[in-house]
């Protein structure tokens, strides 16, 4: 049922960027208002989609491999739940549920304001979506179940991550990252329409968002890694860890600008630069930590095998010489 689910997310994904882009392309505020609605039917689907694994981790589905390989039945409710984003495929699966949730607040607030950008908005943020879902179901689908006999226990949590840092850590980090895929929406949309200034309104409220809530979940890594890892400190400038700095700077610098541009249009070129530039940051924080290109060189590289590299790169061009 979650495969099946997680099929018809990515379906409901593909008709709704196309819904949404030739809506706005073709002024036709039926198909943009449909683009809306799929928005809305994408996150409910994803959420059951999320709702399952969750279940299976709280009843021990070991046929799954995910739950067999990151719970055991010794475990706590709350590190059962965690063990969702304990890996590369359940943390995928719970990034685009996080995108979809975030994603379906802001355009409920603008969804009937901005009608002429709207449609392209929806359209960047499902096909963002439409790329991590292919991810998803080609290379790292969480309902993958066993051929013969199913384990009669898990192999349990990696021991770093039984903190209880490990339940706000990762969700608020994913937060701030999905935050910044709303200013990036906007800002195409902007282009796309040649509205250079009218986007920075909308997307400004989203951008100081995710400056507060990405910095704090930096600040929530820093204070797990002095207890938990032994640094010696707070930081140390591992790859993933910058990999969540870089783009928060350039987030910082976005802001900036958008607010200097709310009141006085200048430096239109330098502000839709930054904010651009945050997302692709953020998808190649992503490339790094989930490519399994660092190898044992991060102290992040517990969290599994990599994802296909070849795929990663191919989207992250394809975001590249889009954008």
């Amino acid at each position: 049922v979650g495969t099946i689910a997680l099929y018809l997310s990515y379906v409901l994904a593909a008709a709704t960027a196309a819904t949404g882009i030739v809506g706005n392309a073709r002024k036709n505020p039926r198909l943009v208002a449909a683009s809306v609605w799929g928005l809305y039917g994408f996150f409910a689907m994803i959420a059951i989609t999320s709702a399952l694994l969750v279940y299976a981790f709280l009843t021990h589905d070991f046929t799954i491999k995910y739950v067999a390989a990151t719970s055991d039945t010794s475990m706590t409710t709350s590190y059962k739940i965690t063990a969702f984003w304990g890996a590369l495929d359940g943390s995928l699966l719970f990034w685009v549920f996080v995108l979809g949730a975030f994603s379906t607040i802001a355009i409920a607030v603008n969804a009937r304001r901005h009608r002429d950008m709207i449609g392209f908005v929806v359209g960047t943020i499902m096909v963002v979506q439409v790329f991590f879902i292919t991810l998803l179901i080609f290379n790292k689908d969480p309902f993958t179940t066993f051929l013969t006999d199913p384990p009669t226990n898990g192999q349990g949590l990696n021991p770093l991550l039984q903190n209880y840092w490990m339940v706000l850590h990762p969700p608020t980090l994913f937060l701030g990252f999905s935050a910044t895929l709303v200013p990036f929406a906007y800002a195409v949309a902007g282009l796309w329409r040649e509205r250079l200034k009218e986007w920075i309104t909308p997307a400004l409220p989203w951008t100081f968002f995710g400056i507060m809530v990405l910095g704090t979940g930096i600040l929530m890594g820093g204070a797990w890694a002095y207890e938990a890892l032994s640094f010696g400190g707070f930081w140390a400038w591992d790859p993933v860890e910058n990999g969540s700095l870089v783009p928060w700077i350039v987030l910082v610098g976005s802001g900036h600008l958008m607010l200097i541009n709310k009141r006085k249009p200048t430096s239109l070129f330098t502000t839709l630069l930054l904010v651009l530039g945050t997302w692709l940051l953020v998808l190649y924080s992503t490339f790094l930590t989930r490519s399994g290109v660092l190898g044992d060189t991060s102290v992040h590289s517990f969290t599994g095998e990599g994802m296909m590299p070849g795929l990663l790169t191919l989207i992250l061009t394809f975001v590249v010489l889009g954008t």
